[in-house]
């Protein structure tokens, strides 16, 4: 995937960056790694199975990541968030892309 480190760590509770470009290297909140604006509010990815396609930023916190991901975490609309709640969080860089 599209990323600026060299390793990921992702999990289900992590926060999204709070304005495009940001970035902090510790291993909290390690998704910022992925959420990076670098398609018009996608990312470039590449699975196992060798599928490639374009992932929405709100996408990744839907993704299968590992075995005890949560997939309706409290980022996704099945986990309740909703666009108001993105317009709120940092300074609303991502309300306007797709909810997942």
């Amino acid at each position: 995937m599209d990323c600026y480190f060299w390793c990921g760590w992702p999990d289900d509770d992590d926060r999204p960056p709070l304005y495009d470009g940001w970035q902090f290297r510790d291993d909290s909140d390690a998704m910022n790694r992925y959420c990076l604006n670098q398609h018009d509010g996608n990312i470039n990815a590449v699975f196992l199975n060798y599928n490639v396609r374009s992932v929405g930023l709100k996408e990744l916190w839907t993704l299968n990541w590992h075995k005890g991901f949560n997939r309706a975490n409290a980022w996704t609309l099945a986990g309740g968030i909703t666009t108001e709640d993105w317009k709120n969080w940092g300074d609303g860089w991502m309300a306007k892309f797709k909810n997942y």
